[in-house]
């Protein structure tokens, strides 16, 4: 099943006043204009209808026009309208779908969509929290349990590292509590990122030399030092790094320092891989991501392209559409590529 957006509006959304697009049924549409002209704003909006949060902040006034009093977007969709609302007075946000009103936006709801941002280019040379950040997107759009476990680890481990900060540093059974909610939900974001990366592994070699139309061998691999996942041995890691983590003030070991790893034709893409071997594989990337979220939600996802094209060349710009020319397309850019032309300019 393939839904489709067929309008956007919005309301004292970011920089625009006021905005109404129609997309009808097409399933490509460009967005053109100048840098700053609002276009990554719009899809925002449409993301935040479809996922509930935007990929931009999670602070919903950073949405607000200045000094207005609420902001709003809405998209007519082939399922129903969805409606978000935010009050500056209030501090509260909404959420409408059809006669449904809710503060948040639940999974039954959400319409599954890919962002794919030009800083993605470069998510090899970024740190690792670039990566871990880009599987933790994937992983909450398709397990549920992973946002809940993911916000529950956030919590341990800040409360923890405030208790390490404190000016008289707490004695060791002061952080159980703590401790023990850190290794729980750890040991679930640690199993569901080696689960996906497994899956990511299994199918990029392949996708990649289709695009590549070559026979180079890709590897993914996850990194993680939680050698054991079992609660009793990463219970005993932080009893051992008591003394360093009180020192520095903070936690120094758990799942916060997980990784992926690409390796082209055996060596680690970031040594050996050019520009356009690196592009190749973010596209290749980007393809699976896609691919399965579809066969978690038995229907394409909506691709929204933020200012992509004008970091790829010709040849994987027309790899991009041919790809998703099944799934309804927004895409951004400053001028229209090769071959496609400008159905709304800003």
């Amino acid at each position: 099943m393939n839904r489709r957006v067929q309008s956007l509006k919005v309301e004292n959304f970011r920089n625009h006043t006021s905005t109404s697009l129609d997309f009808n049924d097409r399933s490509t549409i460009l967005i053109t204009g100048n840098n700053g002209s609002g276009k990554t704003s719009l899809l925002e909006a449409i993301h935040l209808c479809l996922r509930g949060k935007s990929f931009r902040t999670p602070k919903p006034e950073f949405l607000l026009r200045h000094g207005e009093a609420y902001c709003r977007a809405e998209i007519s969709h082939s399922d129903a309208s969805r409606i978000f609302y935010y009050d500056h007075a209030t501090k509260q946000k909404t959420f409408i779908v059809g006669s449904d009103k809710k503060r948040t936006l639940s999974r039954t709801k959400n319409i599954p969509t890919i962002i794919f941002e030009s800083d993605d280019l470069i998510l090899f040379q970024t740190i690792p929290g670039s990566r871990r950040k880009y599987l933790d997107n994937l992983l909450g759009q398709i397990y549920p349990k992973y946002v809940y476990a993911s916000s529950r680890y956030r919590r341990a481990i800040t409360q923890r590292n405030t208790l390490l900060k404190a000016e008289r540093p707490p004695v060791r059974d002061e952080l159980l509590t703590w401790d023990k909610l850190l290794v729980r939900y750890g040991l679930e974001i640690v199993a569901h990122r080696e689960k996906i990366i497994a899956s990511i592994n299994e199918r990029i070699t392949s996708v990649y030399q289709k695009i590549a139309n070559g026979n180079d061998n890709i590897e993914v691999k996850f990194t993680t030092e939680v050698l054991e996942q079992t609660e009793g041995w990463w219970q005993n890691e932080l009893i051992n790094k008591y003394p360093i983590d009180r020192a520095a003030g903070r936690t120094t070991f758990g799942s916060q320092h997980d990784d992926m790893v690409f390796y082209f034709n055996g060596e680690k893409a970031t040594n050996v891989a050019s520009r356009g071997e690196v592009r190749t594989l973010v596209l290749a990337l980007k393809f699976i991501e896609a691919e399965i979220v579809e066969e978690v939600f038995g229907s394409s996802p909506i691709i929204l392209l933020d200012d992509v094209f004008s970091e790829l060349d010709e040849t994987r710009q027309k790899t991009l559409l041919s790809n998703f020319k099944n799934n309804q397309i927004f895409i951004t850019a400053t001028h229209p590529p090769q071959g496609l032309s400008s159905d709304f300019t800003l």
